[in-house]
């Protein structure tokens, strides 16, 4: 899915700096967790989650992963769940989610775990 951003780009602080070094390391001793990508903000917070219908999977080994509200052109769109195959017996997901700052609202992506 791709996404279009117009927000403005916060300069990393030290948890940008940590997460460079663990990069630079080669991710020795960081968690295995990837890097987070650029944080955007946006001063309006996003509506409440939309209910979404989850069905049945496309087959053995597949995990929903749930919608989340976007903000485009000064608007706010609900880009819908979709099914995922899992990479790994043992992951879950752990889903994304809209957090509140000093300097507004921003996503944290959800990732596997």
């Amino acid at each position: 899915m791709s996404r279009s951003f117009t927000f403005r780009p916060v300069a990393p602080g030290p948890l940008g700096f940590a997460a460079a070094l663990c990069i630079a390391l080669g991710g020795w001793g960081c968690g295995g967790n990837p890097a987070p990508g650029p944080v955007y903000v946006v001063r309006e917070g996003p509506p409440p989650p939309r209910r979404e219908v989850i069905g049945v999977p496309p087959d053995r080994g597949y995990a929903f992963i749930g919608g989340r509200w976007e903000r485009r052109g000064g608007e706010w769109l609900w880009a819908p769940g979709h099914w995922e195959r899992v990479p790994g017996r043992y992951h879950t997901w752990a889903p994304g989610r809209w957090a509140h700052g000093r300097r507004g609202w921003y996503w944290i992506d959800g990732h596997w775990r």
